[in-house]
């Protein structure tokens, strides 16, 4: 910033703007400040982002007392025969492990970008879910909250940059946390 107002010529400053633009883009970019991304193939990515359970069942499996294929249908609702699918998916594309019967959490985390085709269908799933969540919670851990705000248009990159250091500060607490309840973070600000 301090480059670009002492630019003397318009050729720098279009440089430094060119470079503030650049590196702006990069902080907006979850998928650079979320901590060990693990990249499947396109086919499998397709797969994993299509239905919500895939990753429940991938992150459940982290806590010790889901890591039997019925215990792991039980709690998200699903069939068995559909729940050792998923599994088998998870195994082959070695987002978890099998040992002795019991199955263990693979790579810490998985993301999609912004860019990617799948990234809607991923964020509707979990919403969808969040919906499904309202109607039967009574946990006080849980949180739900919608607002809508009128404001200008300099405080709205404010309020980004804080949910953004928000997420960025959250995973420095979930990475090195030990696995004892599986929970889904959905944050939504957009344009109304």
């Amino acid at each position: 910033l301090v480059s670009l107002e002492r630019a003397g010529t318009e050729k720098l400053r279009v440089y430094y703007l060119k470079t503030l633009n650049e590196l702006k883009s990069q902080r907006d970019n979850l998928k650079k400040i979320l901590p060990d991304n693990y990249e499947m193939n396109e086919e499998s990515k397709a797969v994993f982002y299509s239905q919500w359970y895939y990753s429940a069942i991938r992150l459940l499996v982290s806590l010790k007392k889901f890591n039997s294929t019925k215990e792991l249908a039980e709690r998200c609702g699903l069939p068995l025969k559909k729940t050792q699918l998923v599994l088998d998916f998870l195994i082959k594309n070695g987002l978890c492990i099998e040992k002795n019967g019991t199955y263990e959490i693979g790579p810490l985390n998985t993301q999609i970008g912004n860019d990617s085709l799948l990234v809607t269908r991923h964020h509707s799933n979990w919403r969808q879910r969040a919906i499904n969540t309202l109607d039967r919670s009574s946990d006080k851990v849980e949180l739900f909250f919608t607002s809508t705000a009128a404001l200008s248009k300099e405080d709205l990159q404010k309020v980004k940059n804080i949910l953004l250091k928000a997420v960025e500060n959250s995973f420095e607490i979930i990475t090195p946390s030990p696995s004892e309840e599986v929970f889904c973070l959905n944050i939504d600000w957009f344009r109304i």
